[in-house]
């Protein structure tokens, strides 16, 4: 693809668009969104030509378009946000932020979370925060998928006894010294 004849600057443009499609693709994180700011970064160089001084890093050059062309985009979506009017029955339909309990339940099962096992932790983690698959938490701890399923049983099978175990002897088990 060239941009206009037997134009170097048109070739840059076009050399660097993969670039441009990776980069568009790491600041909006869905393809459709990379698509759109890619095209609004080779609008806005086309039209700032004349800014663009020769022998300038072209790349740098398109990427700073590129980051300012996706926080304009976010703006005009925020602004776009603020200015639909308030439906009271809509608003039910979204969740409710958190609140101290909410944090407080989060804070107690990451404190559980943490005395687990090194093993049956790291796999915890991989599966339910990471939302890897069971493969892949395979691959990436180097070992069995079988052994992933049964390091996350047994994790489980350890938070639920910890949450049932009675308060005074969690605070016991917390206060002796460990070997």
């Amino acid at each position: 693809m060239r941009v206009i004849g037997d134009d170097k600057f048109g070739d840059e443009l076009v050399r660097y668009m993969p670039d441009l499609k990776r980069y568009a693709l790491s600041l909006s994180g869905k393809l459709a969104d990379a698509e759109e700011i890619v095209q609004e970064t080779m609008r806005k160089a086309l039209d700032m030509r004349s800014q663009y001084r020769e022998g300038t890093d072209i790349r740098s050059w398109l990427f700073s378009l590129q980051f300012n062309a996706h926080r304009s985009m976010i703006k005009q979506a925020v602004r776009r946000r603020t200015r639909e009017t308030f439906d009271p029955d809509a608003a039910e339909a979204y969740p409710m932020p958190a609140n101290q309990d909410d944090y407080l339940l989060y804070t107690q099962a990451e404190e559980l979370i943490e005395k687990l096992p090194r093993e049956q932790k790291q796999a915890l983690y991989c599966v339910v925060f990471e939302g890897l698959s069971y493969q892949k938490t395979a691959e990436k701890l180097a070992c069995s998928e079988g052994t992933v399923k049964s390091r996350i049983a047994r994790a489980r099978s350890a938070l639920i006894e910890m949450v049932h175990e009675p308060e005074p002897q969690r605070q016991l088990a917390a206060a002796a010294p460990r070997m």
